[in-house]
């Protein structure tokens, strides 16, 4: 068996899944009905280093180091964060140490061998914008199978795409979103976080149906690539994950965020890595098995749990040992009182956040604050509520999960000019120099 994963860099789990809201067809819609879809899965870190680091290792933050500062402070604006701790096995080396090929094709600068993403794969090749990767991808597989490989292999893709247009400035976005279907422009709209396009002609809501259609783009390349799959007689042998690392906020939370005054790149309310509220953790998370029936999961579950579920999935039950996720391969056995965590922000104090059934609890530092959110009656996180017993139960596993942190590693000290301006064009690292 083989496996196909692919990261859909910064899109959030209501909007990617805006199509089948607003009943907007698309050539992705007859594969998602085909899919295994986590409805409530989590992100680990509302960045990408830390998150894709979780997903690659089946571990948490706290316990692989990518992306961990430990301290309060600017972070992410001002420091280069820590690359994998070199202890921590990836599922790309544990797979290789069992026979299996791994490459990827990525378009997102923390794949830099300084990070430690790119461990294990014989090959990670960089390649901007979603036709290029997809291109690659395609020109990887038929080789393959142009050669009668018999060889095992883990593919992994990283789209940035969703990433870029919408934080352009005001006439890039005008110019951008000229180019934006009327019929997906209208569902976005419609679709729009809270009142964010209650003025559709202003920037923000056209930044946002920018957005929509670069995830519109996105799902037109998975198309891509499962089809490419299916000619070329894969998709009997192979399972396919799609994912995102972490969302992205559209003035969700600005007022709150405005009030605190802890993101210090002070551009309140927009972008990602400042908070752990739905709009950075709420992610989608969908498979394809060649031996699986299409199925919802309701169970809240985190991109911890992806590499023990590729490892049951692949026949390798025993590849490793330390994960702290849990395999989803047999869903009906999932645990409906399990915890899962969420941490690591990019920019402000430190946060953690635990989830249980309906309950978050979100602990921060800086100053100190303790929320409780029941999601299912408030799920975009406006009005918290005080259970003493929940809480006092998940504060202290969230105080259990900060002491089992590993101590923060050192920081990459430097990178060339070209690398950290890749990072910057991102929105990272504003104020660090280059060798």
């Amino acid at each position: 068996m083989n496996a196909v994963v692919i990261c859909l860099d910064t899109v959030r789990f209501d909007t990617f899944w805006m199509v089948e809201r607003t009943g907007l067809e698309d050539e992705f819609s007859s594969w998602a009905k085909r899919a295994i879809r986590f409805e409530r899965a989590v992100a680990p870190s509302p960045w990408t280093l830390p998150s894709v680091a979780s997903l690659l290792t089946g571990r948490y933050p706290n316990a692989h180091g990518a992306g961990v500062y430990g301290d309060s402070g600017d972070h992410l604006n001002t420091r280069l964060p820590a690359p994998l701790s070199p202890d921590v096995q990836t599922l790309p080396e544990l797979l290789r140490l069992r026979g299996y090929r791994a490459v990827g094709f990525v378009d997102q600068s923390f794949f830099h061998p300084k990070f430690g993403l790119v461990r294990g794969f014989e090959r990670v090749g960089l390649q901007v914008g979603r036709e290029k990767l997809a291109s690659a991808a395609e020109s990887w597989l038929r080789a393959t199978v142009a050669a009668g490989s018999t060889t095992p292999f883990l593919l992994y893709l990283h789209f940035l795409d969703a990433h870029r247009h919408h934080m352009k400035s005001e006439e890039e976005i005008l110019s951008r979103w000229e180019t934006v279907p009327e019929r997906v422009g209208e569902a976005a709209i419609e679709t729009a976080p809270g009142d964010l396009c209650a003025a559709p002609d202003a920037n923000w809501c056209r930044a946002y149906q920018v957005y929509a259609h670069s995830i519109w783009e996105l799902r037109a390349s998975l198309v891509q690539i499962l089809e490419r799959l299916q000619s070329l007689a894969l998709l009997d042998r192979t399972v396919v994950v799609v994912y995102s690392d972490h969302g992205e906020e559209f003035a969700d939370h600005r007022a709150e965020q405005v009030r605190r005054g802890t993101d210090s790149r002070g551009i309140h309310g927009v972008g990602h890595g400042q908070s752990l509220y739905q709009e950075l953790l709420h992610v989608p998370l969908l498979a394809w098995h060649p031996d699986r029936p299409a199925q919802r999961i309701d169970a809240v579950v985190n991109l911890v749990d992806v590499a023990p579920t590729l490892a049951a999935w692949l026949g390798e039950r025993d590849l490793g040992s330390e994960w702290d996720g849990q395999s989803l391969a047999e869903p009906e056995r999932l645990d409906a009182a399990r915890t899962v965590f969420a941490s690591e922000v990019a920019f402000g104090p430190v946060e953690t956040a635990a989830f249980r059934g309906n309950w978050k609890r979100v602990v921060r530092t800086e100053p100190e604050e303790r929320l409780l959110f029941d999601l299912s009656a408030d799920p975009r996180e406006k009005d918290p509520v005080t259970r003493p017993e929940i809480e006092a139960e998940l504060d202290g596993l969230i105080d259990d999960y900060r002491a089992n942190a590993r101590p923060p590693g050192p920081g990459v000290m430097e990178l060339q000019k070209a690398e950290l301006q890749a990072l910057q064009a991102l929105g990272y690292v504003g104020d660090v120099e280059a060798e």
